[in-house]
């Protein structure tokens, strides 16, 4: 659930008196720490993400989170610890919250997101916002090794340095498998990662652009995601090669695979590496 939909006001008082600027500074600190859980509640992700996944609108402009800890209290608990600066230097007094959250149902993991090719559309907030929370299914991420694969326009080959445990995969749609596109003439079958919104969609109506399908899922990784196979593909109206952000899927007797390579965008660089998001059925 993104912190955009709890932006918490700066607490004020009507009191004649002079505002306490520590308290006030305290007060915020602890109501924010209140709804830290609501970003994700799953014990292992909560516990993988650093401060910087909670530096974002919800905290007011000029604050900043440090003394980030989260650790997890048996199994079904987490334990958040932090300090929240202000843009005059004043911190905090440490705030702990212990929040009852559910057991994983995606691999552990956390951070940020980077790159991203040029791309018309996406970015757009999903109506209601936050995140469906399937039945548990087992998710990994897996490093299918290298294989080679022709460039253009500049790109190259890259072993990138990619901790498959950052990576998180989550489900947003229990029946996502219904809605991977088929074409039947190329016999392929895809699912759409959209950059922008770092989410896996589903195939589009007819019309529709390609992420304005479904979501499926929700990623965070330290790199964008694209085709396996052939990772540019040559747009006809302009002559020039985009990244192809069409993901394969594999469907095997206990599981599917959607197969990728990591991109950096700013870099021009591709993954040697071919890699896959398992998901059991």
């Amino acid at each position: 659930m993104s912190l955009s939909a709890f932006s918490l006001p700066l607490i004020a008082t009507s009191c004649p008196k002079k505002v306490n600027e520590q308290d006030t500074l305290n007060t915020f600190a602890n109501n924010y720490a209140s709804n830290v859980v609501l970003v994700n509640k799953d014990i292992d992700q909560n516990k993988a993400m650093d401060k910087g996944a909670y530096n974002m609108p919800g905290l007011e402009t000029g604050y900043e989170i440090t003394d980030w800890n989260v650790e997890k209290v048996g199994e079904e608990k987490v334990k958040v610890t932090f300090k929240i600066k202000n843009k005059s230097g004043k911190i905090s007094k440490p705030i702990t919250k212990e929040f009852s959250v559910k057991k994983s149902s995606t691999n552990p993991g956390g951070g940020q997101q980077g790159g991203g090719q040029e791309q018309p559309g996406g970015g757009q907030e999903q109506p209601g916002g936050g995140q469906v929370t399937p039945e548990e299914k087992k998710i990994e991420i897996i490093d299918e090794g290298e294989q080679t694969v022709s460039l253009q326009e500049g790109w190259n080959l890259e072993n990138l340095s990619v901790d498959l445990t950052k990576v998180i995969v989550t489900i947003t749609k229990e029946d996502w498998p219904k809605e991977i596109k088929i074409d039947k003439k190329k016999n392929t079958k895809t699912v759409f990662y959209s950059f922008q919104e770092k989410k896996i969609h589903g195939k589009a109506n007819k019309g529709k652009m390609p992420w304005e399908g479904p979501e499926l899922m929700t990623v965070s990784v330290p790199y964008d995601l694209c085709n396996d196979n052939n990772p540019l593909y040559k747009d006809k109206k302009t002559d020039k090669y985009k990244i192809s952000s069409y993901l394969n899927v594999i469907e095997n007797n206990d599981h599917y695979l959607i197969k990728f390579r990591f991109y950096d965008f700013k870099a021009k660089k591709i993954s040697k590496h071919i890699y896959a998001i398992k998901i059991a059925k």
